[in-house]
């Protein structure tokens, strides 16, 4: 197959899939409107502290850890396109309430986080139904290249959105800024509602079994799948530490490298094209070295980039310079990333895919908390340099639960076994 014809073919020619990601770019985008806007009309619009920040924050973060797997047992119940609809649309509602209300004079701050944490619950709802409705539009030997052109899309929107959401902030004010998020999960609605491959229905052949059970079969699925569970546990494991070095990341920027917020943001930008090259890169990469070798190698990035942003502190004249090679070798992560999720689709079957991601989200998210408290104790403690050198070395020994499983071995994406 030609370059061409990969980039034009693949998952692109099946209808579905370009209405999935179309539906999954145009709330991307939104999203990062709304990122920019909440937190912003809380602090302009609602004169909110650092306490109620805190809160706000929280409230959108909460709901992951609350009903992760209860969202997975759900997903696997019902139809995943009706899931991804339901919650696009309940989104745009409860977005829209916010420049409403503000209209009318009626916003408050506990109005926008009860909002904010709404939001969250069905964007738990919509993140485990996306990944699992996946491998019903793609058949397996395309589903690296589907989530490739996935990962493209939320990286140009991550890229831009930020300095567009900025303008738009600044034209129409921060309120009226988050009814265009709204308008984007209405679009996204359509276009997924206009999908016309018919969805295999809920595996009906075992009797229903009380919540709790359920929730047990797909963590149990992924404990002891030899894949599945190495995968989760590099999962937690690059969260904790990563949520440790954020703890202090700006600290170490501003206090110790005395850089200014827009430095800041201009390095942080860097892992954008990293993340770009890295989606294009990992089709090819697998079909040259298979997917379990792809992903070894690829697991060490971020341990890689985050030595690389430990460093800078003890090279000034190129600080900024070794900031933004940090981030763009993070940025590559997503080889990693993709061929992840992918084997994760391909590896489960599919009455089990929305508890086996769901299983994955908790692990994931679950313990950004602990490792944000760590940061914070060992920035207090050793220094703050010293903290993203820890991290550094806790990411960099990561790996060791990849390469050390059948992962490494693994070629072609596996058939999923069952339950």
């Amino acid at each position: 197959m030609s370059g061409a014809d990969r980039v034009v073919g693949g998952a692109w020619r099946r209808p579905g899939f370009r209405r999935l990601w179309a539906a999954y770019t145009v709330s991307m985008l939104g999203t990062e409107v709304s990122g920019l806007a909440i937190p912003l009309t809380a602090v302009l619009t609602l004169d909110a502290g650092p306490v109620g920040m805190g809160i706000l924050g929280a409230a959108a973060s909460l709901p992951a850890l609350l009903i992760g797997l209860v969202a997975g047992v759900w997903v696997d119940r019902l139809r995943r396109r009706r899931i991804l609809v339901v919650a696009d649309l309940s989104r745009a509602v409860l977005l829209a309430a916010i420049p409403v209300a503000w209209a009318a004079g009626l916003l408050q701050l506990p109005f926008l986080v009860v909002v904010a944490f709404l939001v969250g619950v069905f964007n738990v709802f919509f993140d485990v139904a996306h990944s699992s409705y996946l491998p019903s539009l793609v058949p397996r030997d395309e589903l690296v290249d589907g989530n490739s052109k996935l990962e493209v899309s939320e990286s140009v929107t991550q890229a831009v959105g930020p300095s567009a959401a900025g303008v738009i902030i600044q034209v129409i004010g921060a309120p009226l800024a988050v009814a265009l998020d709204a308008a984007s999960f209405v679009a996204s609605a359509l276009f997924l509602g206009a999908i016309r491959e018919v969805e295999p229905p809920p595996d009906r052949s075992t009797p229903r079994t009380h919540l709790l059970a359920e929730i047990v079969q797909g963590v149990r699925y992924v404990v002891g799948h030899p894949i599945l569970r190495p995968i989760a546990a590099y999962a937690s494991t690059t969260q904790l530490w990563m949520s440790a070095m954020f703890a202090v990341y700006l600290l170490y920027l501003a206090d110790e490298l005395g850089l200014s917020p827009v430095i800041i943001g201009v390095v942080g930008v860097a892992a954008a094209p990293g993340t770009i090259l890295g989606a294009l890169l990992a089709p090819r990469l697998v079909r040259r070295w298979g997917a379990g070798r792809t992903m070894s190698a690829a697991a060490c990035l971020p341990g890689i980039g985050v030595s690389i942003i430990a460093a800078a502190g003890e090279a000034p004249a190129a600080t900024v310079l070794l900031l933004g090679a940090g981030w763009f070798v993070l940025g590559l992560g997503s080889i990693y990333d993709i061929n992840e999720v992918s084997l994760r689709q391909s590896a489960t079957p599919d009455p089990l895919r929305g508890r086996v991601n769901a299983t994955r989200h908790v692990a994931f998210f679950g313990v950004m908390p602990v490792g944000a408290l760590l940061g914070g104790l060992l920035g207090a403690t050793i220094g703050l340099q010293p903290t993203i050198l820890v991290a550094a070395v806790g990411l960099l020994l990561a790996p060791l639960w990849i390469v050390a499983s059948p992962i490494r071995r693994v070629g072609e994406a596996p058939a999923p076994t069952e339950a």
